[in-house]
């Protein structure tokens, strides 16, 4: 009750972590939350509140947590409980709150997300997903916001976290929720993101695993129905553009062992076409739905072999073009926009013919001139963009 976001609770909260209640609060889980329901309930909610806080003083307290291992007994807890909603959700809430880096000198949160890991919280949170009853899809949509965070990252330990979250079979279990909750937009765009985050990394074995698993299991569908479900969402339309995204970064070779089709004619078949067309049309202004937009484009039209040709002839087709052009020209200082949606022209026009003029109909060269002008010392755009003009 004292934590509890009301009134004063900073305050509050603050004479409490200084008066030593965070390491008693661990000292009763850890006791007496597998035999007493009540204390879990509200040791593990008043664990979520302390946690709130999105500062330098919240900061502080991730990382003391840590150190008297709350990841722990916050793994326990929720494994003493499966059924229960307050602690299934006060768990997953607590550990969206710890794995989240709260400012960019924030150079212990990768600590945390490993401390969190090494505790356990992926299964956890993946068979917190999996309740049902009352209060299920509150959990399901913060067991995939703490999944999405903690899985974020590009570096070697980020994407270990990926695989360890596939190996706790984080995929269908996203995709299933999807499917209970498709009504809600909220649900959906978390587990869009933590497909995305899930699935993002290059083309190596264990990257394509993650992305294949993701495909079987329905991941592509699920996305473009949760955007054409909740058209009106910007949120949902940039997760769903992302997810799309991931699942095809990095894996034309996703026929290597188990599709007889590319990507790009998997997500075709998805209409995963069509669903990015239509959000980057309807939310022109919208900068995340234009750049995970054009991203989708670009993976979409990556690729040198005949299939890959009839997908790209079919993205010119129905406006691809156009829509990257207009994205280049309402957000003219985004650079790494910029350098996808180049890419994503010289894939589409390698076809030549038809691609090539409507390319030329849209202004496509005078927007790629504006973008090099613009960014005449990025040596990355002005390549993508060369390249652009010459396919052109």
């Amino acid at each position: 009750q004292l934590t509890a976001p009301m009134a004063g609770a900073d305050e509050r909260v603050e004479s409490l972590v200084k008066a030593g209640a965070l390491p008693l609060l661990v000292a009763a889980l850890h006791s007496h939350a597998y035999a007493s329901l009540p204390l879990a309930q509200s040791a593990v909610c008043a664990a979520r509140n302390l946690l709130a806080r999105e500062d330098a003083v919240g900061q502080a307290r991730r990382q003391g947590v840590c150190d008297i291992m709350l990841p722990v007994e916050l793994v326990r807890a929720m494994q003493a409980h499966p059924a229960d909603a307050v602690v299934q959700l006060s768990g997953c809430i607590a550990f969206k709150h710890i794995a989240t880096s709260t400012s960019d000198t924030d150079t212990k949160a990768v600590w945390r997300k490993e401390a969190v890991v090494d505790a356990n919280a992926l299964p956890a949170l993946v068979s917190a997903m999996g309740l049902v009853g009352e209060g299920s899809a509150g959990v399901s949509e913060q067991a995939a916001r703490a999944l999405a965070t903690i899985v974020a990252g590009t570096d070697k330990l980020g994407l270990a976290r990926k695989e360890k979250a596939y190996d706790a079979h984080a995929i269908p279990a996203l995709v299933v929720a999807m499917r209970g909750h498709a009504s809600l937009p909220n649900n959906q765009e978390a587990c869009c993101y933590a497909l995305r985050n899930i699935c993002f990394g290059t083309g190596d074995r264990p990257n394509v695993q993650r992305k294949s698993e993701a495909v079987e299991c329905g991941a592509l569908a699920a996305a473009v129905l949760a955007m054409s479900t909740h058209s009106e969402s910007a949120g949902m339309q940039a997760a769903g553009c992302g997810a799309i995204t991931s699942i095809g970064f990095g894996s034309d070779n996703l026929n290597s062992h188990v599709f007889t089709l590319s990507f790009a004619q998997l997500a075709l078949d998805a209409n995963a076409l069509p669903a990015v067309l239509q959000a980057m049309g309807k939310f022109t202004g919208q900068i995340r739905v234009q750049e995970q937009g054009v991203k989708a484009l670009r993976n979409l039209a990556y690729g040198g072999d005949k299939k890959a040709a009839l997908v790209q002839q079919e993205m010119a087709a129905q406006g691809a073009i156009e829509a990257i052009v207009c994205a280049m020209n309402t957000f003219p200082g985004d650079a790494p926009m910029h350098v996808d949606a180049c890419k994503a022209i010289e894939f589409i026009c390698d076809t030549g013919g038809a691609a090539q003029k409507r390319a030329n109909a849209a202004n496509a060269r005078q927007a790629i001139a504006a973008s090099m002008r613009h960014f005449k010392d990025n040596a990355h755009l002005q390549e993508a963009a060369a390249h652009a003009m010459h396919t052109i």
